[in-house]
This record gives C-alpha cells, structure tokens and sequence, in this order.
C-alpha cells in the first residue's frame, strides 16, 4: 500500500536499491496499492510541494442551485453538461443559441433569464480547460419546457448546443462546460455596416451573397432576432458553413434584426482557407434507425433497460458498487455489432444523450501490454470526464480469448492472461467511483478469458445476452425489411408465398448471408435487365438463383459430404424401412407447423440394423437426398485413439460440426464399434465415448436441428443407454430381400446396365434366394466383366485395336454390343455365392430376434445370498 509523500526503497538488483518518493497517485485518490503490472513512472527529482491549484469540483457547489441575491454577477456560475441538438426538433438551431429547460433550475439563473428590460449574454468555457480565450464567445440562454431529456444525469442539468458550437469549440456529449453571465453589456444592438463572408465551399461570389442574406433573413423571421459573434460561423439553408466577420471591425458581436439587413452591405473573401476540421454540410435531420426484426428489438430493448438502471439515470437509490456491464455474444455474422451500434445509437439521442466510446479489438491485436493499457486508460479517461458514459469492446475475444490447451505456458497464453487482467484492473477502477458501463462483444462465452472472472467469483460482466438463430418467422421478416431498405424503388414480381418459401430453404442462414443473398438476387435483375432490355423488377427466378450460388457462412471451413442425388426411388424393396425413415426424419421437415403443435419431443435418433449388404448405408444417402439436409458421415473406428481425451474430444466436435451446420442429417457407420457395452474393456476408452455419445444425445444441452442415423448389424453388442427413448429410440429393420423385393433391385439396378430382352428379371430373383442387395449388385458387375472379356478376346483374335474403334462404329456393329445377355448373366450367377451362409443367416436372425423380444430371465430358481 503507498500513498502521496512515501517514501520506500526499491531493489532493481541484487546489489542496487533506489529509493522512491510517490509523488501523485491516478486517479487522484488518497492511497493505492501496488501489484502485478502496476505501472510506476519514475522522474529524475520530487515535485517541489507548493499551492494546490484551484480545481472546479466535479459537483455542482451550493449557490450554483440556491443563490443569494447579495452576490455579485462576477461570481455566479453554472456547470452543465452538453447535449448535441441535431436530434432535438424542440431547441432552436441558431448557432449562438443555447437551449435548457427550466426544470431544477437555480432562482438566480431564471431571473435572469425572465428579465425583459435587462438582457444578458453568457460565455461559455470546458471545465478544468486551461486554454486562456482573448475573446470569449457571447451565448443567449433560451429555456423549453418540451425538451425531451431525462431529468437527472450525474446532477448535471443538460446544455443543448448547437452544431456550429459543437465543432467550434469540440464539444459533445456529456463535456462539462461552465456558463459564465457578462455584465458590462450595455446595448446589445450594435450597428453593423457590412459583413464579410468566408465561405466555407467554392462558389460564385453572386450566389454566396445571395444565399446568405436569404438564410440570414428566413433564421430571424423563423426563431427571433440573431447573435452573431465576429469571425463566427453560421449556417446557411442548404447545410454549407461561412464564416462572417462583422464590419465595423471593433465589433466582436451583435444581434441582427430584420431592418439591418435593408441597407446590409455584403462581401465576399476571395482568399478561402477551408478549415480542416469543419465537414463540407451540417445537416439538421436525424439519420435513419436501422431496421431491427422483433427478436432483436427485444433484445434491444432489455439490453436498454439494463443500461440505464446501471448507470442510475433517474434512480438517485441505486447502489454505487453495482455495475450491470453486458457481453452480447452470437455466431459470426448474426448482428452483435449492429445490434450494439444500434443499442449505442439509440443511447446517443433522446432522452439520455449520453456519451458513448468505441474500441475495435481488432486493431489492438497482437499490441504489446503496455500500448495496450494506455489506450483503454485514455479512452477510459475520456469516459470519465463525460459520464455517464458507456464503452464498447468489440470482438473482446480476439485480445482476451482462451488460450490453447496445449500452449499453456507460451508466450501467447502468458500476453493473454496479462491483457485479461489489465482490463479487469483498469475497468474496476474506473467504474469504483464513476458512472461508466461496458459492453463488449464475442462469438460465445466459451471464447473470452476465464481472467475476466474476479477471484471472488464475481464476472466483469453481469449480463449476458445470446443472439439466437434465426427461425422461419425471423428469416421472413428479416428478408422483406432488407428488401423494403436495399430495394425501395426496384419493381417486385412476387408473392408473399414466393418469399415464405425462400425463407423455408434457407435454414442455417445468418444475418449476413440474408443480406448477401438479397444483393445477389438484384445483381441478377440488373444483369437480365442489360442483357435483354427489360424494366429492372426483382422476380422469384432471381432469388432462386440467388440461393442456389449462396452457401450459409456458418459452413465455411467444414467439410460436409456432397448433396446426395440418390432418393427412395432409387432403392428397391425395404418399403417398411422407407416408411418409418419418413415417419422419423421427413415429417418434421415436411409438416413443422404440425409438429410443432405436438407437445412430444420428435423422434430424431434411429438406429437402422440389419445383416451386412442389406443396403443400411444405402438407405442414409437416400434420406439425405429427400430431406437435402446437409450431409456428415462418421465411420466408428475414424474416432478411436490411443491417446486419453481424443476419442471423447472427436465425438463432441462431431456433434458441434453438426450443429453449426444444422439443418444436418448426422450419420454414424459401424456403430457398433463406437458405443459398445461399457465395462468390458479394461483401458475404459469405450466407456468414456459411449458416456460422451450419451451426453451429446440427450444431454442438458438440447440437441436441435440435427437428426441421428445410426447404422449397425450387431445391435445386441451396443450399450443399452444409448437405446433408449430420448436418445437412439427408435429402430428400423433392415431384412434379407424376399422374392418380390429381389425382382424390384434388380430392375432399378437394370436401369443403369444394358440388358438383353431375353432376360426375364422375375427368373433371376426365383434363382437368388438368400442374396442381399449387394449380392445382386455384384451379381450384374460381374456379367457386365465377363462380357468385356469376351470382347477383349475376340479383338484380339482378330487383331484388332480396339482403341482406334469409335464408339459410333460399336454401336452399328452387332459383334460389339454391349448389352449383357442372358449368356453372360447364368455364368456369373454359376459363379456367384450368397455373402451370407445359411449359418450365418440363421445367427444374425437368432440376434435380431432377441433384440427385438428381449427375453425375462427367470430368477425364482436363483438363490439369494447375503453377504
């Protein structure tokens, strides 16, 4: 712990100390105590001790708000603080005009102020500003009762300022002026013979004259009669800045009435210096608000009321130790930084108008500690002197993240625990005795530093607000108000239904990829519009094409499997599988308003088993192709390892693949391989992926947007947890293919292979009893090679070089034709065998009987023993 004037011996190496003297303490307090990254400023000498400098307490003094009328002028000031007008239609937009509201008012202040025969301007001066002015500028004070502002802020009453004086003198919201009441004024009428104009623009000398006796004229016909200070600018009716300087030139102001400007004489200056810190218009309208769909305005409206309650804006009782800072987190692209620019916007205007700072992360990246800390401390410091204040953090973990678990003690890890603390450290230091709020945005909370939390348990921010995904409600609303606001004046030629529809099939799509959507879909009515001449009109076609060149941002950089083209049609036989595949996966997709009536948990796990070759994989590519859900396929051993973690690590970024790809179709092969029973392998791997799998399944976390198929020919060897209902509770039984199921492989399999027509389908399938699916694949592979041998030999006993053959000519030539014939086929299937035995097939009956009617053992012929 030091304190001003201490003294105390610093060891900067074994053999040399220093002693030190603490001169001054930041921020101004009467001790403070020196820890870990402390930063210490050392000066070659001590301060000489002398007179304190006057300083202007922060709070208003008493006679500011009750006065005595036994004081002089001279010693009357009143502290505001500043407000920006553009905003404010009530407050007159004269650039010497001030505007406050009578409210709370001291009495001397509205005396004054009510005094019809002795007018009084004022100066105005930053508080604490040392800069010494040689010729102040003369201000009127006019009070509004309909000035919509919040009552108390701080306990400073609010100023309305002007634009001119808001670039003038660079103020904005929440600086502290002091308002000053001049007494030597005598006539506030002083005779003006000319004005010289310094525009602010280039322009013909005629029409600046012009412009400005009309703006002159139409200020003081509309809010009264016009301060102008000398070499003060003002504004003209189009926006554009002059400068005009008063003639005579020992006029430093004046107050223009209608009949000075009869005999007027003005001139314009040649030689224009363009200020760089003016902009080229200052305009008095507010900019649009951006348009927010109901999820978000609710969510802009909470994080509003947790604001002001924090900062104790017209509730003098709240604590002073609580501080409600926010961490608004979402996926990249969702909206967090224009849902907080918009939150900042809005806290910007009416009726709080407080001060409000910005700093991008990004740009702090990879900064050292130091440069850091004194950017946060000066934009800190800047909130300080105009609280209540609120700052963003954008992209806060970007410099303050998890590190690596492997890199724990690197150099990167070490920065960014140091930045961690640095911000909690400067943050609650300023928030102990001031009125700032925080917020800061990240992509989840996972991602922002552990240090963020304070070693009592306390987090640096109390608030968290998560920006949900958008639903085909959302979706729909989002896409007609980015079409209203990107296209107002494009020709629509669409239904509302057209647009349900796109908003239908663009599941997955974030914020950013609706905007980017829409912005391909009118480039694409631009492009027909050159191309063939027709009126620029934004039709479904657009959007169809749109979407088919757009891919949801969430999925970039995750390699999903390629859109399945095979559909249930493609699939012979196992017509009861089809339909309970529908039942489970389809419906919910086809029907959701129904389903959604349902008060049941949908069925979104199904474990397809059956012997090997029955087409269980087959049947999963076909329920991707007919739901065209995005695709992720997993093979069981691909997520066994040796190492301790890995295999319960792959299974839960499977599952977080998946979700971020959501709609997803999630496919496990051989899952019996992943999940077996637990506790019949000693190195517990198993136990540990099967707890995992049961987790992810049906755990705390809800498992939304992605439906499980899980495929397998030994169910009886997977853990029963896994079975339940809630998790993998439904099953669907893929069998041998009877007769009848035979002939209808064998006919789509023929679809792609050229027959002969004296092939009877109906008599392979009598002669393949026992065959599975692929069995008859193989059955027709291996005829379509015993054919290209034949062709093979029969080229070559002719001596003929079947690479200088076109394929026109092998059409026309009988001999080379390359239908399989019924020749062929009765070879291969001499040749070919049933994958599966008869004991084989008897065995796997035999499990799938017992899994299906698992049996009660009998216990009454079991003896029970204590022991």
């Amino acid at each position: 712990i030091v304190w001003p004037q201490q003294v105390f011996c610093a060891w900067i190496a074994p053999n040399v100390a220093v002693t030190l003297v603490v001169d001054t303490v930041y921020p101004n307090l009467s001790f403070g105590r020196l820890e870990e990254y402390s930063e210490v400023i050392i000066g070659d000498t001590v301060k000489r001790k002398g007179p304190e400098p006057k300083e202007i307490d922060s709070k208003p003094p008493s006679h500011f708000i009750d006065g005595h009328e036994e004081c002089d002028l001279d010693d009357k000031i009143l502290i505001c603080r500043c407000v920006t007008s553009q905003n404010q239609r009530s407050t007159k937009c004269q650039p010497y005009v001030i505007t406050l509201s009578p409210d709370n008012l001291p009495d001397w202040v509205i005396k004054l102020l009510e005094n019809q025969e002795k007018k009084v301007l004022w100066t105005i001066q930053k508080l604490n500003d040392e800069n010494i002015v040689s010729e102040p500028i003369r201000l009127q004070i006019y009070l509004n009762e309909d000035i919509d502002i919040c009552k108390d802020l701080a306990g400073y009453k609010s100023l309305f300022i002007s634009p001119v004086l808001q670039h003038k003198l660079g103020l904005e919201n929440g600086v502290k002026v002091i308002l000053k009441p001049l007494e030597d004024v005598e006539d506030l009428h002083n005779p003006v013979v000319g004005l010289l104009v310094t525009p602010y623009f280039q322009e013909a000398e005629d029409h600046v004259k012009e412009e400005v006796h009309r703006s002159l004229f139409e200020s003081i016909v509309k809010y009264g009669d016009l301060l102008i200070n000398t070499k003060g600018e003002f504004v003209l009716n189009d926006g554009r800045i002059v400068a005009l300087t008063l003639r005579p030139l020992n006029l430093n102001w004046t107050i223009f009435k209608v009949t000075d400007l009869t005999d007027l004489t003005i001139s314009v200056n040649k030689f224009t210096n363009i200020p760089a810190e003016w902009p080229e218009k200052i305009t008095f309208t507010p900019s649009p608000a951006t348009p927010l769909i109901k999820p978000l305005q609710k969510i802009l409206s909470q994080a509003e009321l947790s604001l002001v309650f924090s900062l104790g804006i017209n509730n003098p009782k709240r604590n002073p130790l609580f501080f409600d800072n926010l961490l608004v987190t979402g996926s990249s692209g969702t909206g967090k930084t224009t849902l907080v620019k918009c939150l900042m916007e809005r806290i910007r205007g009416p009726p709080y108008f407080l001060y409000t700072a910005c700093l991008d992360c990004h740009q702090l990246k990879g900064k050292r500690i130091e440069i850091f800390g004194k950017y946060l401390q000066e934009t800190l410091s800047k909130c300080y002197s105009h609280q209540p204040a609120i700052l963003l953090l954008d992209d806060l973990d970007i410099i303050a993240g998890v590190p690596k678990i492997d890199h724990e003690s690197t150099e990167a890890t070490l920065h960014l625990n140091r930045i961690s603390y640095k911000i909690v450290d400067l943050i609650e230091e300023y928030q102990r005795d001031s009125l700032i709020a925080v917020i800061a945005t990240a992509e989840s909370v996972d991602r922002v530093n552990t240090r963020l939390f304070s070693r009592k348990g306390e987090t640096l921010f109390t608030t968290h607000i998560d920006i949900p995904h958008l639903s085909k409600d959302d979706r729909l609303e989002f896409l007609r108000l980015i079409i209203d606001d990107k296209m107002p004046h494009v020709q629509r030629d669409f239904e509302n239904q057209d647009l349900n529809t796109i908003a239908k099939q663009t599941d997955g799509f974030v914020a950013t990829d609706l905007i980017k959507l829409t912005e391909k879909a009118l480039f694409e009515s631009w492009q027909r519009k050159v191309e063939k001449g027709e009126t620029l009109c934004l039709v479904k076609d657009d959007l169809d094409r749109a979407l088919t060149n757009s891919k949801p941002s969430l999925l970039h950089g995750i390699n999903l499997n390629k859109q399945s083209t095979i559909l249930f049609s493609n699939i012979g036989g196992l017509t009861a599988a089809k339909e309970k595949l529908s039942e489970f996966i389809l419906w919910p997709l086809m029907y959701p308003e129904i389903m959604n009536q349902c008060p049941l948990k949908a069925q979104n796990a199904v474990l397809l088993y059956g012997m090997p070759g029955t087409g269980k994989t087959l049947l999963a590519n076909a329920v991707a192709g007919e739901s065209k859900l995005n695709f992720i396929t997993v093979k069981g051993p691909e997520l066994m390892s040796k190492y301790i973690g890995q295999s319960e690590e792959g299974v839960r970024k499977i599952f977080e693949k998946a979700q971020t790809a959501k709609p997803c179709l999630l496919f496990f092969d051989e899952f019996d391989s992943l999940a077996p029973k637990r506790g019949q392998e000693q190195t517990g791997v198993t136990d540990r992926v099967v707890n995992q799998l049961l987790t992810a399944l049906d755990g705390v976390q809800p498992l939304t947007g992605v439906s499980v198929l899980a495929a397998t020919s030994r169910p009886d060897l997977i853990d029963k947890a896994l079975l339940r209902p809630g998790r993998i509770g439904a099953s669907v039984y893929c069998p041998l293919p009877n007769e009848e199921e035979r002939l209808a492989i064998l006919e789509v399999l023929s679809e792609n292979i050229p027959l002969n027509d004296d092939i009877k389908l109906i008599d392979i399938a009598k002669q393949t009893e026992g065959f599975t699916g692929a069995d008859l694949k193989g059955l027709l592979t291996s005829a379509q090679i015993k054919l290209i041998d034949n062709f093979v030999e029969k080229s070559l006993e002719e001596g003929i070089n079947m690479e200088n053959i076109l394929p026109s000519s092998l059409e026309q030539d009988n001999r080379w034709s390359m239908k399989v014939d019924l020749e062929r086929l009765k070879l291969a299937l001499k040749e070919s065998k049933p994958s599966l035995n008869q004991i084989e097939r008897l065995k796997f009956q035999q499990i799938y009987k017992d899994y299906q009617n698992p049996s009660v053992p009998d216990v009454s012929s079991l003896k029970l023993t204590f022991a």
